[in-house]
């Protein structure tokens, strides 16, 4: 490990290192948009993270993460100590990502391994690989004919004791261990056993991932069933959620998420100052989960609803130029970025109602609501609001206030405390929700507003 310089502070540090297998299931073909959380006292590690919705993976490193497009395109954001995000891979084409502590890989179409900011000196090169799995100092890769390849740093033979033959289909590269599942759903490791982990592998087949931190793991079982073993530090196996229908398992840190049937995320184990758990994202449509020591990412579907944009009549679009004097649109919105967004996620169903919204792009610390109406203003330019916070009447509804994260956004998972569905229009009749926030330097009778895009849903029953 020379090449990437870690000093001895580094890799005490490694104890906080993420490790996490990507699920095996269909999740991989579904796309979704980036949200990210982080432990406050390290916001940088997340505020950079990369716009769209076409996203097909995530993996999530100590402290930089690295998505996966659905053209096979690279995108990497957080620090860049030593060239995570600056030596990323350009060009598409790439089929998997993985991260580990500081080195970050792909897969390419081929079968071939890329890694950096620097390749491990022994990354086995060559095409006719299909799995990949970056660990602590260590890293598994998975050939087409099921045998397994190790290399990197060796500490407590998680490269030397590798099973040999084949009959594997995935790996997991942990932090001075290493697992794998054979065809048959069966789970064999090695390397230390600190707390049980290669003597309390659980027996039996039917196991479809993998996904473990520093000293513990969790595995999935075809039912959604999650079991784990090791260490048991913050309850990370006691408070392990009960009951089947999961769809993947993620760990970092010390503590672990997981994605239900509904696509909610679910998150146990160590709070502590980093609010990891306590601050994961509410609402449904989740399709993946990815847990680091200092931030978690997870990717959202958006829903399909109708989206759409107004502008303030001089030829701008929204979200940053919108209804009001002209160019006022962008005056209270994060440009950088575009101005505020709203998307929609989950099911626009009456009887399910998993139906919520997510805001981005709105400035820090400020307040806003969302509306709700079937009517709009000057032939088709918004629903009927005014100034919302102060001034709101007529035929528009408004949710609750909620205030803008330091990342400039936040979701609404019901208004005014109940489902969306008791807001909508009714069965097949389109209802038009748009996010509203004003300037606070202007009173209730200022022109001085600021719209997001919006977003007409037709719900069903």
């Amino acid at each position: 490990m020379t090449s990437l310089r870690l000093g001895p502070s580094i890799l005490r540090n490694a104890l906080w290192l993420l490790v996490a297998s990507m699920p095996t299931t269909s999740l991989l073909a579904q796309q979704g948009a980036v949200e990210d959380w982080a432990n406050p006292f390290y916001p940088g590690y997340w505020v950079q993270r990369p716009a769209g919705s076409d996203f097909v993976q995530l993996a999530v490193a100590r402290d930089s993460s690295v998505g996966l497009r659905a053209d096979g395109s690279i995108v990497t954001w957080g620090t860049d100590y030593y060239g995570q995000i600056s030596n990323s891979p350009t060009g598409t084409g790439y089929t998997q990502v993985s991260a580990g502590y500081y080195l970050l890989m792909a897969l390419s179409s081929d079968g071939s391994i890329v890694q950096w900011p620097e390749p491990y000196p022994n990354l086995p090169s060559g095409p006719g690989f299909t799995r990949i799995s970056a660990g602590y100092l260590h890293y598994l890769a998975l050939r087409s004919d099921g045998t397994i390849e190790a290399w990197g740093n060796e500490t407590h033979g998680e490269i030397l004791d590798t099973p040999s033959g084949n009959g594997f289909v995935d790996v997991l590269a942990g932090s001075s261990f290493s697992a794998a599942l054979r065809t048959d759903g069966s789970i064999v490791a090695w390397g230390t056993d600190l707390s049980g982990l290669v003597s309390n592998v659980p027996s039996g087949t039917g196991f479809t991932q993998l996904a473990g931190g520093h000293g513990y793991v969790f595995a999935l079982q075809s039912d959604g069933t999650i079991v784990g073993w090791g260490s048991n530090s913050f309850g990370l196996q006691s408070d392990i959620p009960s009951g089947p229908g999961f769809l993947q398992v993620t760990a970092g840190g010390s503590r672990g998420h997981a994605i239900d049937a509904n696509g909610r995320i679910v998150s146990w184990g160590d709070d502590g100052n980093s609010g990891l758990v306590s601050r994961t994202p509410e609402g449904t449509g989740f399709v993946q989960v990815s847990a680091g020591s200092r931030h978690s990412a997870a990717l959202r579907t958006r829903n399909s609803g109708s989206p759409y944009c107004f502008g303030d009549a001089t030829g701008h679009f929204c979200p940053c130029d919108q209804y009001g004097i002209p160019g006022e649109g962008c005056g209270n919105s994060d440009t950088t970025n575009g101005g505020a967004q709203l998307i929609g996620f989950g099911e626009p169903s009456l009887s399910a109602d998993t139906f919520g919204f997510y805001v981005e792009n709105a400035k820090y610390n400020q307040s806003g609501i969302l509306l709700s109406g079937t009517q709009q203003l000057g032939a088709g330019l918004g629903v009927i609001a005014g100034d919302g916070l102060l001034c709101l009447s007529g035929q528009t509804q408004r949710s609750h206030i909620q205030a803008m994260s330091s990342y400039g956004s936040t979701t609404f998972t019901d208004f005014m405390g109940q489902p969306f569905g008791t807001m909508s229009s009714g069965v097949g009749v389109p209802t038009t929700y748009q996010f509203w926030y004003r300037d606070p330097q202007q009173s209730c009778t200022g022109a001085k507003f600021n719209f997001s895009n919006a977003w007409t849903v037709n719900w069903g029953l």
